[in-house]
């Protein structure tokens, strides 16, 4: 994870709360990200960065200062009391960032009944989207929306069989595109189950 979006992520721990009013961060870390929030978050970060103006990643890059624009970016897009816009950006740098965060709206986290951290709006997909890992044996994998191969996993000793660590092949594959969607396990009735690739939850195994 590049250093813009673990900023961003830890500063949305710190800086979220659970139902007692203590921060996230106290209990919780990225691990504890439900993978369909963390690959939002990441989303919307490769999203802002590759939006930004030459000028404005010419700013951050001479500055040395993706760690502090990651927070900023959290700080900024739900209008926390700091942010890009409270003087420590250089010119008119804190105005343009901050009309830029401001374009994401807000994104509130919460902590859900299964112990994982969730986004509001995470919530809402309880099926495939476009871009997501589809498979339907763990060793084939094709993109959500386009039928596209992306990845084998099969067992180097039996090409019938899952390799063991095909969950660490997926994640692997997603760190080399720069890219965190879920995965998903289609059943032979077409029903879509989301595979903890993290975890070694019973329903995900092969």
């Amino acid at each position: 994870m590049d250093e813009f979006t673990r900023a961003y992520v830890e500063c949305a721990l710190w800086s979220s709360t659970g139902d007692d009013g203590d921060p996230l961060d106290g209990l919780y870390t990225i691990d504890d990200i439900a993978e369909r929030t963390l690959a939002e978050m990441a989303t919307d970060c490769k999203d802002f960065v590759q939006g930004l103006p030459q000028r404005l990643y010419d700013v951050i890059t001479g500055m040395g200062a993706w760690s502090r624009a990651g927070a900023d970016f959290w700080l900024t897009r739900n209008r926390h009391g700091a942010g890009f816009w409270d003087g420590d950006w250089p010119g008119d740098a804190g105005e343009r960032l901050t009309e830029a965060a401001h374009a994401y709206g807000s994104y509130n986290l919460y902590v859900s009944e299964d112990g994982l951290v969730h986004s509001a709006s995470e919530a809402m997909y309880d099926e495939p989207q476009e871009g997501d890992y589809l498979t339907d044996d763990h060793i084939s994998w094709r993109e959500a929306g386009t039928g596209h191969l992306l990845l084998k996993t099969a067992n180097p000793a039996d090409p019938t069989a899952p390799a063991d660590d095909w969950r660490a092949q997926v994640r692997g594959h997603m760190d080399s595109q720069q890219f965190w969607p879920s995965a998903w396990r289609i059943g032979e009735r077409g029903d879509a189950n989301l595979i903890d690739l993290n975890g070694q939850r019973e329903e995900d195994r092969p």
